[in-house]
């Protein structure tokens, strides 16, 4: 199983994306939630406000639902200090990995 980086931004604080995980083209969008003051992303039109917080898998709670990759998202802090990503910090030292099932 393969562990790697799912490529984020920290210039801009809303941004959609499209990246391949597992031979499929999955579309992403993160954004900044005033409301929750977090950022949080969207998958495909599947899943919305997922918020990024660090620990388990974002997507567990998911994997039933079509469209919805079949690995691991977590959010990495590379300096093990348990953070949760800002407009400052993701794509820098936290980042957004992917796991995947085989």
């Amino acid at each position: 199983m393969a562990t790697f980086e799912i490529p984020t931004r920290n210039d801009i604080y809303n941004y959609t994306f499209q990246t391949d995980l597992e031979t499929v083209t999955y579309t992403f969008k993160i954004r900044y939630n005033r409301r929750l003051d977090r950022q949080v992303m969207d998958i495909q039109d599947t899943v919305n406000n997922i918020p990024l917080i660090g620990g388990d898998d974002l997507l567990k709670q998911f994997h039933h639902l079509d469209g919805i990759p079949p690995g691991e998202l977590k959010i990495v802090d590379l300096d093990q200090l348990n953070r949760d990503p800002n407009e400052l910090t993701f794509s820098d030292r936290i980042i957004l990995a992917y796991r995947e099932t085989v």
